[in-house]
């Protein structure tokens, strides 16, 4: 009886076994063509937007089937992290059924019908290069231009739109980062989304900058002293000048030239210097003011000196070096 049983029992194992082999199994995902009976139709296009941050199946697919809390629970299938804007996401047929697979009980089916790869974007919207642009325009007019100077916009270089998520509530926030260039400057634009959405984009400016300078009428030579008709106010372009200019006629007059000045030349800082309102040499009268009396003796300027400024000074009768302060070309007062 032992042996019999044994016998019997071999061709049922074996054909329990092909049929586990040959049949689909139930709660997978169909790779066949042809659709299981009471199966879940999952259709899923090539190209797919979306506009969460976290993609599920929901959002890309459209299902088909009666067995409603199936649909629901493969709804809720996560995909992945929705890309950044302008970028894609790339999701292959063998991950999604993977994932079906997973949440899926043995008594559900569920068929996809998907190609391949599918691409997923996030639904946006365009900024125009115009908008841009112009907003670029009026934040330079109203925080870059000076008192002293006019601002004239030749190029913002930049040549395409901005795509932003769609639906978002966007605010711009504008920025002049620092440059040695005066011609050129980069504005940095902050864009940010009522949903978190961020992205700052760095946008070159040429310029023009239109500024009333001090300039010369005549060619002036160096250690020329200058005159009030040796230079006159001028609207001149001062992007490519490297050093700042000089817009204050007083800031000149009465100065002497460091170096060479070319006639219409625009006078920058360190092209002119205070000259000594006493030489080293010179001949003056020291006066010696202190305890009720008042004394002048002839003296001779040691160094160069100029105006209210303590220089030392050599008696001429005592040839005795003592300190004073210039009072004007002639006058040196030392106090006792």
């Amino acid at each position: 009886m032992k042996q019999l049983f044994k016998f019997h029992t071999i061709p049922f194992i074996f054909f329990f076994v092909l049929n586990f082999l040959l049949l689909p199994q139930d709660g997978q995902a169909e790779e066949m063509n042809s659709q299981p009976a009471e199966a879940v139709t999952i259709n899923v296009s090539d190209t797919v937007e979306v506009s969460s941050k976290v993609v599920r199946l929901s959002e890309i697919a459209v299902f088909e089937g009666d067995n409603e809390e199936y649909v629901q629970t493969l709804k809720k299938v996560i995909v992945g992290n929705a890309p950044k804007v302008g970028k894609t996401l790339r999701v292959s047929r063998k991950l999604m059924v993977g994932r079906i697979n997973r949440i899926s009980r043995p008594n559900q089916r569920a068929f996809l019908n998907m190609p391949d790869v599918i691409n997923i974007t996030v639904a946006s919207t365009e900024i125009e290069t115009d908008e841009i642009i112009g907003r670029v325009h009026e934040f330079l007019q109203k925080n870059y231009s000076q008192a002293s100077s006019e601002l004239e916009i030749v190029k913002v270089d930049i040549t395409e739109g901005l795509h932003v998520p769609a639906g978002e509530d966007i605010t711009f926030f504008f920025k002049v980062q620092r440059s040695s260039s005066r011609s050129k400057i980069t504005v940095n634009m902050d864009v940010s989304g009522s949903n978190g959405y961020k992205v700052t984009k760095r946008i070159p400016v040429h310029i023009n900058l239109i500024e009333e300078t001090v300039v010369a009428i005549r060619d002036i030579s160096s250690r020329e002293i200058i005159g009030r008709d040796d230079v006159r106010l001028a609207f001149i372009n001062v992007s490519d000048i490297r050093r700042k200019t000089i817009t204050n006629l007083d800031d000149v007059i009465g100065k002497a030239a460091t170096s060479p000045i070319k006639k219409d030349t625009p006078l920058i800082q360190g092209s002119v210097k205070e000259v000594p309102v006493i030489n080293r040499g010179s001949a003056i009268t020291i006066v010696a003011d202190g305890g009720g009396f008042r004394i002048t003796v002839p003296g001779i300027a040691q160094e160069n000196g100029f105006q209210d400024e303590m220089i030392r000074v050599e008696n001429i009768n005592s040839q005795k070096k003592i300190f004073g302060k210039v009072l004007d070309s002639k006058t040196v007062l030392v106090l006792f």
